[in-house]
């Protein structure tokens, strides 16, 4: 079954009638590109190894004139390589061409006045290669005629580089889009990783109100060589310097939170764990800030759509519970406190059990 954006025969068919009958209005690399989309199963122009391979033959037309357009005419042929655009630019011949005046007028006078186009279609070997490797170098880095053939983006690769999505095994490793990820290629490739840049990020993605929480507090466990042990003179046991009671230590430099809100009831239950949301929002902020920082996400739910609790399984106990004996009694926010383990942890199944 065709999709939704997926364009069909009658388009494509519709786009070459008109290619044919106003080619002199067309740009060069238009015309190209739209005769690559009705051929999706052969290379692209520049890149094929044989020349039946080859969408289009690209060809010169033979003239001393100054040509007010860049594409002469297009004869379509039964098969795609028996297609040949006549081009007024780079090629051998003509008044701006590299060679002699008198190669244009000799090939001119054959195909014209004895039919014998030998000379031209010699020389067609080589423009056509020289305009092929120039549509090649024109549409190499434009992501619109890179998207034409998704398995063969060049730019996507490019992007992705800057995203952590080479080599190919690093796509599709999480639930966020690798599309998305090429989208903010500026923060997801930048060194330096800010609360500005996760609020922008997640805000964008989403399209809900967030904030970040810095130095949000938490225990750290210390590992047995920092642990003071009695009878042992180490730098760790230095009174008012290094000398730690117990085995954990609170700090106030590895942690923040996420705050979303205040939401509606259907958005903040799509963030509670096991939600539609909630493994994405853990997957966006871990690509952002990687493996080393602990994050809370606090979820604000707006004061009139806090809902009575029912006896019934679509609830969940100290998340979307609250003791009111009917809708709407609260006149503050209500908030949720979690942390990003407990979101990574659970799926949609196992939430519900």
């Amino acid at each position: 079954m065709a999709g939704e954006h997926r364009t069909a025969i009658d388009t494509v068919d519709q786009s070459l009638e008109e290619l044919t009958e106003r080619i002199r209005s067309f740009d060069f690399v238009a015309a190209v590109r739209r005769l690559e989309n009705a051929h999706t199963d052969k290379p692209r122009v520049g890149e094929a190894v044989r020349v039946r391979d080859d969408v289009v033959r690209l060809s010169q037309n033979v003239s001393l004139g100054f040509r007010g357009h860049a594409l002469h005419s297009l004869i379509m042929g039964r098969r795609a390589h028996q297609h040949r655009l006549y081009v007024n630019f780079l090629g051998l011949l003509g008044s701006h061409g590299p060679m002699p005046l008198h190669y244009t007028e000799y090939a001119y006078q054959r195909s014209r006045h004895h039919a014998d186009p030998t000379f031209q279609e010699f020389l067609d070997l080589f423009n056509h290669r020289m305009l092929s490797l120039f549509y090649r170098a024109s549409t190499q880095f434009d992501p619109a005629v890179n998207f034409d053939r998704p398995g063969n983006n060049s730019y996507a690769e490019f992007l992705g580089a800057l995203c952590g999505l080479l080599p190919a095994a690093s796509a599709n490793r999480d639930s966020i889009p690798d599309a998305a990820k090429r989208h903010y290629p500026g923060w997801f490739g930048s060194s330096a990783k800010s609360p500005d840049g996760m609020v922008a990020l997640i805000r964008d993605y989403f399209d809900l109100p967030v904030s970040i929480r810095e130095w949000v507090g938490g225990w750290l466990p210390l590992v047995d060589d920092s642990v003071v042990r009695l009878g042992h003179h180490r730098e760790s046991a230095q009174l008012g310097r290094a000398l730690y009671i117990g085995k954990r230590v609170w700090s106030v430099r590895h942690k923040f939170s996420v705050q979303l809100g205040p939401l509606d009831w259907e958005t903040f239950s799509s963030f509670k764990p096991g939600g539609t949301r909630a493994r994405a929002l853990h997957d966006l902020v871990r690509n952002y800030v990687g493996d080393e920082w602990d994050w809370d996400l606090e979820l604000s739910l707006k004061p009139d759509a806090v809902r009575p609790m029912t006896l019934d399984r679509k609830r969940s106990l100290g998340f979307d519970s609250w003791t009111t004996s009917a809708r709407g009694v609260s006149r503050a926010s209500q908030s949720v406190l979690l942390n990003h383990k407990l979101i990574s942890q659970l799926t949609p199944d196992t939430a519900r059990q």
